[in-house]
């Protein structure tokens, strides 16, 4: 009896491996080689509207977004989501403006000026209120300072 189930247990064994025999390799199907090569050595397409401004702000912005969790929960819906909300907006206003004609730019950014701005003011704010320690008001400050800077050249360069 033993012999038996270890007879049917071999032959169903057999049966799987017959049917992988059957089955059509990769190299049949797709050249698997050349499509995962392909897939890992492409670059991303080129970025448009890759100014140094767009991509300045938007790493403010992932700044800000790692604040979140530092925040007081009844802070975090208040001011912070203001800052938030502002700081996407301005960052909305330069991509526009990178992706205007040059006439059309010059409204776009007197805007984000103003928004950077107001992003300094209530950064202030939140440091007085103790929301976040002064190391990170100096570095949210600096940076931006820098986005500033580099907004009122454009806005210099285009008149």
């Amino acid at each position: 009896m033993l012999f038996q189930i270890e007879f049917e247990f071999l032959h169903f064994c057999f049966q799987a491996f017959a049917l992988l025999e059957l089955t059509p390799s990769e190299k049949n199907i797709f050249r698997v080689c050349d499509t995962m090569k392909d897939m890992t050595t492409r670059e991303p397409p080129p970025n448009d509207s890759a100014a140094p401004l767009v991509q300045r702000m938007f790493s403010f912005y992932e700044f800000i977004h790692g604040l979140s969790l530092k925040i007081p929960k009844k802070d975090r819906f208040g001011i912070f989501l203001k800052v938030e909300n502002i700081c996407l907006d301005t960052a909305e206003l330069i991509l526009s403006a990178s992706l205007e004609t040059r006439n059309e730019k010059m409204a776009y950014l007197k805007r984000a000026r103003i928004n950077i701005e107001l992003l300094k003011r209530l950064f202030r704010s939140m440091c007085e209120l103790k929301l976040i320690p002064p190391k990170t008001y100096m570095a949210a400050a600096f940076e931006l300072q820098e986005i500033s800077k580099m907004a009122n050249g454009w806005i210099r360069y285009l008149s």
